[in-house]
């Protein structure tokens, strides 16, 4: 029997908001950032933490040419949007 691998990190759950454009991270795993699973200081700032992250880690695979689309096929530089966060 074939020994299993450990999974890769991050592994991320997330919930995607398509009228908003937006997604939020619900569950992350990985050994970095702590994410605590209940709201309110300081789980509040864990929870936007991992928002960054994420947005972070989305603009890091599409400069790097990697697509993000339901049907698999390819965006054009066009189509492309960065996830980046705006304050």
């Amino acid at each position: 029997m074939p020994a299993r691998e450990p999974p890769t990190e991050p592994n991320a759950l997330l919930r995607a908001y398509h009228d908003a454009a937006q997604v939020e991270v619900l569950d992350l795993r990985q050994t970095v950032l702590p994410l605590y699973r209940h709201y309110g200081a300081p789980a509040l700032e864990a929870k936007w933490r991992a928002n960054l992250f994420l947005s972070k880690w989305l603009a890091y695979c599409l400069r790097e040419g990697h697509v993000f689309s339901a049907s698999g096929q390819g965006l054009d530089s066009s189509q492309r949007r960065e996830l980046l966060p705006t304050f």
